[in-house]
Protein backbone atom coordinates (compact mmCIF):
# COMPACT_ATOMS: atom_id res chain seq x y z
CA UNK A 1 0.00 0.00 0.00
CA UNK A 2 1.53 3.53 -0.62
CA UNK A 3 -0.35 4.82 2.36
CA UNK A 4 2.44 6.37 4.73
CA UNK A 5 2.12 7.16 8.13
CA UNK A 6 4.79 10.52 8.70
CA UNK A 7 4.08 12.16 12.25
CA UNK A 8 1.46 11.72 14.44
CA UNK A 9 0.75 13.28 18.12
CA UNK A 10 -2.37 13.71 20.37
CA UNK A 11 -3.36 16.52 18.03
CA UNK A 12 -2.57 16.16 14.77
CA UNK A 13 -1.79 13.42 11.89
CA UNK A 14 0.53 13.69 8.82
CA UNK A 15 0.33 11.19 6.46
CA UNK A 16 1.40 10.52 2.42
CA UNK A 17 0.58 8.48 -0.38
CA UNK A 18 2.95 7.62 -3.50
CA UNK A 19 0.81 7.65 -6.27
CA UNK A 20 1.46 4.08 -8.06
CA UNK A 21 -2.49 3.14 -9.08
CA UNK A 22 -3.94 3.78 -12.04
CA UNK A 23 -7.04 6.48 -11.98
CA UNK A 24 -9.32 3.33 -12.23
CA UNK A 25 -7.72 1.44 -9.39
CA UNK A 26 -7.98 4.85 -7.14
CA UNK A 27 -11.56 5.60 -8.11
CA UNK A 28 -12.27 1.84 -7.00
CA UNK A 29 -10.60 2.24 -3.59
CA UNK A 30 -13.33 5.22 -2.88
CA UNK A 31 -17.13 4.56 -2.01
CA UNK A 32 -19.73 5.76 -4.93
CA UNK A 33 -20.97 8.43 -2.78
CA UNK A 34 -17.69 10.21 -2.64
CA UNK A 35 -16.91 10.26 -5.94
CA UNK A 36 -17.06 14.47 -6.66
CA UNK A 37 -18.08 15.95 -9.57
CA UNK A 38 -14.69 16.49 -10.57
CA UNK A 39 -14.04 13.18 -12.09
CA UNK A 40 -16.82 14.43 -14.99
CA UNK A 41 -15.01 17.26 -15.45
CA UNK A 42 -13.49 16.74 -19.04
CA UNK A 43 -10.99 20.42 -18.96
CA UNK A 44 -9.39 18.88 -16.25
CA UNK A 45 -5.77 17.54 -17.16
CA UNK A 46 -5.86 13.31 -16.70
CA UNK A 47 -2.92 13.76 -14.13
CA UNK A 48 -4.62 16.48 -12.14
CA UNK A 49 -7.40 14.27 -11.90
CA UNK A 50 -5.53 11.22 -10.77
CA UNK A 51 -3.61 13.83 -7.81
CA UNK A 52 -6.89 15.07 -6.46
CA UNK A 53 -7.98 10.74 -6.58
CA UNK A 54 -4.76 10.29 -4.89
CA UNK A 55 -5.97 12.84 -2.29
CA UNK A 56 -9.47 11.66 -1.19
CA UNK A 57 -7.58 8.41 -1.18
CA UNK A 58 -4.85 9.10 1.21
CA UNK A 59 -7.58 11.11 3.37
CA UNK A 60 -9.78 8.24 3.69
CA UNK A 61 -6.76 6.19 4.97
CA UNK A 62 -6.20 8.71 7.64
CA UNK A 63 -9.92 8.70 8.79
CA UNK A 64 -9.28 5.01 9.33
CA UNK A 65 -6.22 5.18 11.70
CA UNK A 66 -7.79 8.10 13.38
CA UNK A 67 -11.36 5.88 13.72
CA UNK A 68 -13.76 8.81 12.27
CA UNK A 69 -16.07 8.79 9.91
CA UNK A 70 -14.95 10.34 5.77
CA UNK A 71 -17.65 12.22 4.38
CA UNK A 72 -15.34 13.80 1.87
CA UNK A 73 -14.20 17.52 1.11
CA UNK A 74 -16.68 20.47 1.09
CA UNK A 75 -14.79 24.25 0.66
CA UNK A 76 -14.59 27.03 3.19
CA UNK A 77 -14.96 31.05 3.04
CA UNK A 78 -11.72 31.71 1.43
CA UNK A 79 -11.61 28.26 -0.93
CA UNK A 80 -9.77 25.70 1.88
CA UNK A 81 -10.56 22.56 2.44
CA UNK A 82 -13.03 21.34 5.18
CA UNK A 83 -13.72 17.82 6.78
CA UNK A 84 -17.58 17.32 5.77
CA UNK A 85 -17.74 14.92 8.34
CA UNK A 86 -16.48 17.18 11.19
CA UNK A 87 -15.93 20.91 10.22
CA UNK A 88 -14.18 21.53 13.68
CA UNK A 89 -11.22 19.53 12.68
CA UNK A 90 -8.70 21.45 10.57
CA UNK A 91 -7.51 20.02 6.84
CA UNK A 92 -4.71 21.30 4.80
CA UNK A 93 -3.36 19.23 1.67
CA UNK A 94 -1.08 19.27 -0.73
CA UNK A 95 0.06 17.20 -4.25
CA UNK A 96 2.45 16.79 -6.85
CA UNK A 97 3.13 14.71 -9.56
CA UNK A 98 3.87 11.32 -8.04
CA UNK A 99 3.05 12.13 -4.31
CA UNK A 100 0.69 13.47 -2.28
CA UNK A 101 -0.08 14.97 1.50
CA UNK A 102 -2.47 15.83 4.57
CA UNK A 103 -2.70 17.00 7.82
CA UNK A 104 -5.33 16.51 10.20
CA UNK A 105 -5.67 18.71 13.37
CA UNK A 106 -7.73 18.74 16.30
CA UNK A 107 -7.39 22.25 17.65
CA UNK A 108 -5.18 24.40 15.38
CA UNK A 109 -5.24 25.66 11.64
CA UNK A 110 -3.07 23.65 9.27
CA UNK A 111 -1.23 24.21 6.24
CA UNK A 112 1.09 22.02 4.09
CA UNK A 113 3.00 21.95 0.73
CA UNK A 114 4.95 19.74 -1.17
CA UNK A 115 7.66 20.26 -3.23
CA UNK A 116 10.56 18.25 -5.37
CA UNK A 117 14.14 19.71 -4.88
CA UNK A 118 14.82 21.49 -8.16
CA UNK A 119 16.73 24.36 -9.40
CA UNK A 120 13.20 26.47 -10.02
CA UNK A 121 13.07 27.78 -6.46
CA UNK A 122 16.67 28.88 -6.99
CA UNK A 123 16.30 30.79 -10.34
CA UNK A 124 13.12 32.78 -8.83
CA UNK A 125 14.20 33.64 -5.58
CA UNK A 126 14.36 37.07 -6.18
CA UNK A 127 10.28 36.49 -6.86
CA UNK A 128 9.21 35.42 -3.84
CA UNK A 129 11.91 35.56 -1.01
CA UNK A 130 13.02 38.58 1.53
CA UNK A 131 16.53 40.22 1.65
CA UNK A 132 16.63 38.84 5.38
CA UNK A 133 16.04 34.93 3.65
CA UNK A 134 19.45 35.34 1.95
CA UNK A 135 20.12 32.39 4.43
CA UNK A 136 18.70 30.23 2.11
CA UNK A 137 20.10 31.23 -1.28
CA UNK A 138 22.92 28.66 -0.73
CA UNK A 139 21.78 25.46 -2.70
CA UNK A 140 18.49 24.20 -4.49
CA UNK A 141 17.60 22.22 -1.42
CA UNK A 142 17.39 25.12 1.22
CA UNK A 143 15.70 27.19 -1.59
CA UNK A 144 12.86 25.05 -2.28
CA UNK A 145 12.28 24.41 1.30
CA UNK A 146 11.86 27.95 1.90
CA UNK A 147 9.17 27.97 -1.30
CA UNK A 148 7.14 25.15 0.03
CA UNK A 149 7.21 26.75 3.67
CA UNK A 150 6.04 30.23 2.57
CA UNK A 151 3.26 28.13 0.59
CA UNK A 152 2.30 25.72 3.48
CA UNK A 153 2.10 29.40 5.34
CA UNK A 154 -0.50 30.92 2.65
CA UNK A 155 -2.51 27.63 3.04
CA UNK A 156 -2.36 27.97 6.74
CA UNK A 157 -3.55 31.76 6.87
CA UNK A 158 -6.55 31.34 4.55
CA UNK A 159 -7.27 34.27 3.61
CA UNK A 160 -5.41 34.84 0.74
CA UNK A 161 -4.42 38.28 -0.86
CA UNK A 162 -0.59 37.87 0.75
CA UNK A 163 2.91 38.86 -1.07
CA UNK A 164 5.34 36.04 -0.70
CA UNK A 165 8.18 38.76 -0.46
CA UNK A 166 6.87 41.04 2.16
CA UNK A 167 4.02 38.95 3.86
CA UNK A 168 5.43 35.79 4.35
CA UNK A 169 8.88 35.35 6.67
CA UNK A 170 10.72 32.86 7.41
CA UNK A 171 13.54 32.45 9.90
CA UNK A 172 15.97 30.07 11.35
CA UNK A 173 16.77 30.10 14.86
CA UNK A 174 18.58 27.10 17.00
CA UNK A 175 17.93 24.71 14.05
CA UNK A 176 14.65 25.06 14.07
CA UNK A 177 12.10 27.42 11.41
CA UNK A 178 9.85 30.05 12.99
CA UNK A 179 7.53 31.92 10.30
CA UNK A 180 5.66 35.05 10.59
CA UNK A 181 2.87 36.12 8.32
CA UNK A 182 1.70 39.71 8.15
CA UNK A 183 4.35 40.53 11.27
CA UNK A 184 2.41 39.67 12.91
CA UNK A 185 1.42 36.00 13.41
CA UNK A 186 3.52 33.74 14.74
CA UNK A 187 3.75 30.30 13.00
CA UNK A 188 4.99 26.98 13.70
CA UNK A 189 6.78 25.05 11.03
CA UNK A 190 8.20 21.87 10.76
CA UNK A 191 9.86 19.54 7.76
CA UNK A 192 10.64 16.79 6.47
CA UNK A 193 12.65 15.70 3.41
CA UNK A 194 11.22 12.41 1.65
CA UNK A 195 12.46 10.93 -1.67
CA UNK A 196 13.46 14.24 -3.28
CA UNK A 197 10.38 15.86 -1.97
CA UNK A 198 10.07 18.62 0.76
CA UNK A 199 7.02 18.18 3.29
CA UNK A 200 6.73 21.25 5.24
CA UNK A 201 3.70 21.98 7.76
CA UNK A 202 2.59 24.65 9.78
CA UNK A 203 0.41 25.21 12.51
Amino acid sequence: MPYALLKETTSYLLAGWTIQETPEELTSRLPEHLLETFLQDVTLKPAYVLQKLAVRCLLLEMAAHWHIPYEGIQKGVWGEPLWSADPKLFLSYSHTQNFVAAILHTQKAVGIDIEAVSGRALRVFSRFAAPSEKEFLENELDATMLWCAKEAMYKWYRKRKLTFAKDILLSKKEGAFCGTVLGSHAVEVDSLLLNGYWVVWCM
